[in-house]
């Protein structure tokens, strides 16, 4: 708000009278929001990984008593076979495939395991006795053998066993699947009163598994003034405005990690995010919603800024649907850079590390701001006589004004007619005081060559063309100059009268 200061005086002196009115200046312009508008993302379908062929074919003696020959031969569809021969009632050896080399994502979830073994004999009854998966180098889970099913004679044929929603009675992560000791083990008999012989040509696993889905940001933004029900293109410092973005997520609204917004100034225009840089009071303001039942809403940079958001207007939508919309409520700081090309930049992140970006390249405005505030005392002539002039001798330098601005900016003055005891000195705007007259010349420091004539329009006397953006704590100048001429003759009297000090776009 303005200050005034009144000059103590005593009664019969002839007096020039100041009363310096102080006032803060601002230009208010619109108000922005940003609008993002979601789709729904598809649900996470199933994936799967295989068939892939052993890597690793080895006997293990843990069971049974029969050896398997050449049990490298599994690796491959090739009629290479690892043989067994089995008397009656004879149990083999484990026939192990190990190294498939899958590489299944850290954040998949493993829903089923289907092997595929292509296996025959030479004759007799020969029998699954032990199909089991192996993991971590150990046989897990259950045993899938088909005990009931004799293998075929003359020739290999091609056995399943579990499937896509199977996982052989255990649980599985992705690094039990990726690792080379990760496989399958077989192991046969033969119920016959012959010495057939066990042959498997090939022991294929194919792994089912789902990936989350990531989030999905409807590709447009939008900005609306502060009632959000309608667009505009331009940004106004210390205005509220609202930035809606849309956001759909198959895993649910509550499955997000962190919403984040930034609004920055493209500096080259090419529209790229890597352009905005870090937040900082002039060019960049980053706004967070870390989602949650109650969530949290910041700003960067969050101290020494008049940047805001204003958290109590902020909103998070219902976290057990699908899609919402968020609302980031804010105020550009004073020093937000005039331009005509701030942008948004959206990410979104889920509880899995997945994310979505969205670019709104649409070149939102921020127009001019600027604001000043006088301080120190007023100036008081004291008593003069008629006929004054200008001179460094009677120069005032009482006044301190700081301005704030987002971009090029005049400062300047301007006054008017004075009274007193029901008498009017009259303001001469040529510097030719007459009867009754006075002329006031102001200068941002104490140069009386360079001062101009104030007039009662500001655009008039501009004491300093050369202010541009300024920090949040503003350009203080502290040596601003006051001149005062009076003409002759001139009524006795005490006057006062207003100096106003302004902050101008340029």
């Amino acid at each position: 708000m303005g200050k005034s200061w009144l000059i103590a005086s005593r009664r019969g002196q002839r007096v020039l009278r100041a009363i310096l009115a102080l006032g803060l200046i601002f230009i208010p312009a619109l108000v922005l929001a940003v609008a993002t508008n979601g789709i729904m993302p598809a649900p996470a379908s199933a994936d799967t990984s295989g068939p892939l062929h052993v890597g690793t074919g080895t006997d293990d003696s843990s069971i049974g008593t029969i050896t398997w020959t050449a049990p490298g031969n599994i690796t491959a569809d090739d009629t290479s076979y690892a043989t067994a021969a089995l008397g009656q009632d004879n149990i083999s050896h484990y026939l192990q495939g190990t190294s498939y080399g899958f590489s299944i994502a850290s954040n998949a979830t493993i829903n089923g395991i289907e092997v595929k073994i292509g296996r025959g004999a030479s004759g007799g009854d020969i029998r699954d006795y032990t199909v089991r998966l192996i993991k971590g180098g150990s046989l897990t889970g259950d045993n899938k053998a088909a005990t009931g099913t004799t293998w075929p004679a003359g020739g290999v044929d091609e056995a399943t066993y579990g499937g896509g929603s199977d996982l052989w009675g255990t649980t599985w992560t992705y690094s039990d699947i990726n690792a080379s000791s990760f496989g399958v083990a077989l192991s046969a008999t033969n119920v016959a009163a012959t010495i057939p012989t066990a042959s498997v040509d090939y022991m294929m696993i194919t792994v089912t598994y789902t990936v989350p889905s990531a989030p999905v940001i409807t590709p447009a933004a939008t900005l609306y003034n502060s009632s959000e029900n309608a667009t505009v293109t331009q940004m106004s410092p210390q205005q509220e405005y609202a930035i809606k973005v849309t956001v759909a997520d198959a895993n649910t609204i509550d499955n997000l990690e962190t919403v984040v917004v930034k609004l920055a100034i493209d500096t080259d225009g090419d529209d790229d995010y890597s352009d905005m840089g870090a937040a900082n009071t002039q060019t960049c303001f980053i706004m967070t919603c870390t989602v949650g039942s109650t969530p949290s809403w910041s700003g960067d940079p969050s101290s020494s800024t008049t940047w805001d958001i204003v958290e109590t207007n902020c909103t998070q939508p219902t976290i057990t649907a699908s899609s919402g919309i968020f609302w980031f409520r804010f105020k550009p700081g004073k020093v937000a850079t005039e331009a005509s090309d701030w942008d948004v930049y959206v990410v979104v992140t889920d509880d899995d590390a997945l994310t979505d970006t969205y670019y709104d390249g649409n070149d939102y405005d921020m127009l001019w701001y600027g604001e000043i505030d006088v301080s120190g005392t007023a100036p008081n002539w004291g008593t003069i006589p008629p006929g004054m002039d200008f001179s460094h001798e009677n120069a005032k330098k009482s006044v301190t004004v700081s301005y704030i601005s987002n971009g090029n900016y005049d400062a300047a003055v301007a006054t008017t007619n004075w009274t007193g005891d029901g008498k009017t000195a009259t303001l001469n705007t040529s510097g030719t005081p007459g009867t009754n007259e006075f002329s006031i010349k102001a200068w941002s420091s104490d140069n009386l060559t360079a001062a101009d004539l104030m007039t009662t329009d500001a655009a008039d006397c501009v004491i300093d063309n050369t202010g541009d953006l300024t920090t949040e704590s503003g350009d203080t100048n502290s040596g601003n100059t006051l001149y005062l001429k009076v003409g002759t003759p001139f009524v006795p009297g005490v006057y006062s009268g207003t100096i106003t000090f302004y902050i101008r776009n340029r």
